[in-house]
Parts: C-alpha cells; structure tokens; sequence
C-alpha cells in the first residue's frame, strides 16, 4: 500500500510538471483562452491537482511522518493551500462593474461568463483623480466612492492601486479608467471569495511555520545535512598559494559590491522606488545577492567566494545585454513595499539555485578529472545545505507574490507564465527533498545532476520566459 501511494503522488505530481510546462507553449500558440478553459480550468486539471494532495496526504499518514515535524507541516500545508484554492475555483465569484463621475449608483456587474448579477449594495463615483509623476508618468490613483445600501447612504469608500475597498466579503478594485470632459469612468472588477481566500493564506501560514521548523528541527534534512557537512569539513590549513587566490577573490568581491550598492543606492534616490522593477535592476540584485552571500560563507566554506563571485560577474555581464540601464517611472502597481520583498526572496533563491549547479559542476570535475571522490561527497553535502534555503525562498517568494497579486488584481493566482514556471522550478527543486521517499537521489552523482536540472528550470524561468513566453511578468 505504501509503495503504491508513493507512485501515485510522485507520479501526478510529474504529470503535473508535465502538464504545466506543455500549458505554457501552448499558450504561446494557442493564447491564453485557450489554455484557461482547456488546461487550468478545467475539471481533469483540478482532479489531477486533487489526486497530488490526496495521495501525498495518504502517504504522509501510512509513511507515519507526523514524527517528522518540520516534513509533516509542509506537506499539511501544502494541501492545504490546494484546498483553498479548489474551494476558490469552485465558490469564487469576479465581474466587472463601470462606474462615471455624476452618474447614477450602479449596482449590476458582469461576470466573465457575461452573466449580470447584482451586488448586496450600490455604488457611486464621486471623484477620480490620477497621481503624476514630475515627467508626467502616472504614479497612482485613487477613486472616492459612496456606498448605498437599502438603507440609504452607509459609507465612504475608497479605492487605489494595491489597496482594494472591502464590505461584507466583497472586494473592489480598480482595473481601469479613462479620465475625459465630463470626469472619470472607473472599471471595477468585483472579487467575492470569502472562504477560499482565508483558507489558503492559512495554507501560507502554515507553511511558514513549517520553513521556520524546518531550520530548527533536529530531525530536519537540512540540519542533518548541515550536521554531516561540518564533520566532512578538513581542518588543514590552505596553502599560501590558494590562501593569496581567496584573498584577492575576497577584495575583488568587496570593492564589486561596494560598486553595486552605490549603483543601487543611487537608483533607489533616483527614482524612488525598490530597483527591482526590470530585467537589469534584478540582474544586478541577484549579482549583489551572490558577492553577499559568498563574503558572508567564505570563512566557513571557503568554495562560495570563488561561486559567488562567478556568478556576479556573469549576473554583471548579462546586466549589460539586457536594457533597462536608464532609470524610468514604473507601472503604479510595483509601488509597493512587496516588491522589494517578493524580489529579494526569488532572487536570493536563483542565486542559491546557480550556486548549488556550479557546486555540482566543480563535483563532478573533481571526480572524473581529479579522481576525488571525498571530495565529490563533500560537495553534494555543499549543495544539500544549499538547497533547503533555496526552495523555501523560492516557495516564500511565490506566495508573497501571490498575496500581493491578491492585493492588486483581486486573484492569488493567474497562471501567468513566469508565476508557473517559478512554480515549475520550485516542484522539481523539492524533489531532492524527498531521499527517504526516493533514495536514488541521496546518491551523490544524482544529486550533483538534479541540481544541474534545476538551475535549467530557474534559467528558463528567468530569461526563457521573458523572450519566448511572454506574459504579464515579462519586464522582470
């Protein structure tokens, strides 16, 4: 029965991977119509969704995990925060409702099925106005409304970019406006969820507790890893030769960094928001990310200076070839503390998932060219630290992203695809999780590969999704 379960869960959730990464091409062909009433929305896709949770659940129990802590809050978690999304797929109702300065409250909006259904209260505009920067660009905006109930006249209501207006499990966003002679026509997009939303961020909850066990708890893969590392690690002293090539690595990285943050710094006073908003602001972050990390490691794991290094001048290299040098205004959405802090966890985690591939890369050299296996162990024990803080930043990062979605656009989740890719890259990532399960993987020459896989996974979803696929995360 245990082994069975075991197929059943790893097996849907690699057709999951599966389905998820064919959903995107086709989309690029197909549109995105096609792939929503094809593929995400559609009844085999959530069975499919369901079958994953359900038998990972069963296994969990017949696999008696509760033992395991940290492990067994994940996974909880994760079904979960499936749970919750089921019950928003099934319960959730959006429309749009059109709103004018001095017209009559409106209370009819339309559903995307074109369906007219009526809210518990009416709507009017009272003013619109538009927030601009000193070059004219748009910063924000803001629509004052009054709200009406059977009653008459309840409230003032009031909504901008990322913050919502909210009455009794209704929420009301601004997707559009046009401001002419005779004021302003709003387009609301009315989003009533009231027990989906609650039970996946409580799915987000848990999985926070369960990344702050994971790092605590004993019985952890992480500290065993990290247990394992610091007995492997040698207590010889470099020699002069390699202890000279780390000291100047160390103050090639120092005076590099040094060069970014005041590159970062003046941007940020530039401009006025977190630089993290394109393509070059975010290379140079994951560059400054790297240089941090290794100066921060070197003492204690002397390889991620020279990793982290390579990696910022590569980061600085494809900085170059990617535009965006120029400080511009940003759309009025990524005016918000949350870009900082959704960009800085996916960051972080690409950083560490490029570090665990050239760790692999130098483990594998080690081996085949230089005959070292010690050596090669050691490192897969490198990249098992490595990979722990690498998927829970990721996973963090995406459910940052997906409450601040939920602020912004009144949905969680889109099925953009940067947002399935980086879904993609942490499901395939947290596989290596899971050697007791699949004990092919504790292996290290397999483990060494899968992180080589993973770094092609991050890779595509960073730079292959931006100029082949497309789509709302693209500019990033």
């Amino acid at each position: 029965m245990r082994l069975w379960l075991r197929n059943v869960s790893f097996g849907s959730l690699a057709l999951v991977i599966a389905v998820l990464v064919a959903a995107t091409f086709y989309e690029k062909f197909y549109g995105t119509t096609f792939v929503l009433e094809n593929i995400y929305n559609s009844f085999w896709f959530v069975i499919l969704w369901a079958v994953v949770a359900l038998s990972g659940l069963l296994y969990i129990l017949v696999s008696r995990m509760p033992r395991m802590g940290a492990a067994f809050l994940l996974h909880t978690a994760f079904v979960v925060v499936l749970a919750g999304a089921g019950v928003t797929f099934m319960t959730a109702e959006r429309g749009t409702l059109c709103v004018s300065e001095g017209a009559p409250p409106a209370s009819m909006y339309e559903t995307g099925k074109g369906e007219l259904k009526k809210l518990p209260f009416r709507i009017v505009l009272e003013k619109f106005t538009v927030e601009q920067l000193e070059n004219g660009q748009p910063s924000g905006y803001m629509a004052q409304m009054g709200l009406h109930n059977r009653d008459g006249y309840v409230k003032c209501a009031t909504a901008s970019m990322n913050n919502p207006f909210s009455y009794n499990g209704y929420r009301l966003y601004i997707s559009g406006h046009t401001v002419g002679e005779m004021g302003g026509v709003v387009t609301l997009l009315v989003a009533y969820d009231p027990w989906g939303t609650p039970l996946t961020y409580f799915g987000y909850l848990l999985l926070l507790l369960g990344a702050v066990c994971l790092f605590f708890d004993k019985k952890s893969g992480f500290r065993k890893a990290l247990s394992s590392l610091h007995a492997s690690l040698s207590v010889s002293s470099a020699g002069r030769a390699r202890l000279a090539m780390r000291r100047c690595c160390l103050i090639l990285s120092i005076l590099l960094f040094a060069a970014i943050t005041c590159m970062g710094v003046c941007r940020w006073i530039e401009t006025g928001y977190f630089p993290a908003s394109n393509g070059y602001e975010t290379v140079l972050l994951l560059a400054w990310c790297a240089l941090l990390a290794g100066m921060l490691a070197h003492s204690h794991f002397p390889l991620a200076l020279y990793y982290s290094f390579v990696l910022a001048v590569v980061s600085l290299i494809t900085a170059l070839f990617t535009g965006g040098s120029s400080s511009s205004s940003v759309m009025p959405v990524l005016r918000t503390p949350l870009l900082g802090v959704h960009v800085a966890q996916v960051i972080v985690a690409y950083m560490l998932l490029a570090s665990m591939a050239v760790n692999a890369v130098v483990a594998l050299w080690y081996r085949y060219r230089r005959g070292n296996d010690a050596k090669f162990e050691q490192l897969a024990l490198v990249g098992r630290v490595l990979l722990y803080p690498a998927v829970i930043l990721l996973m963090t990062g995406i459910f940052t992203g997906a409450v601040w979605a939920n602020l912004s656009w009144g949905r969680y989740w889109g099925w953009d695809p940067k947002e399935v890719w980086a879904l993609i890259t942490m499901l395939v990532a947290a596989v290596a999780f899971h050697t007791r399960s699949l004990p092919f993987i504790s292996r290290p020459l397999v483990f060494h590969l899968f992180c080589i896989v993973a770094f092609v996974a991050m890779l595509f979803t960073y730079f292959g999704v931006n100029y082949l696929l497309g789509g709302l995360h693209s500019y990033a």
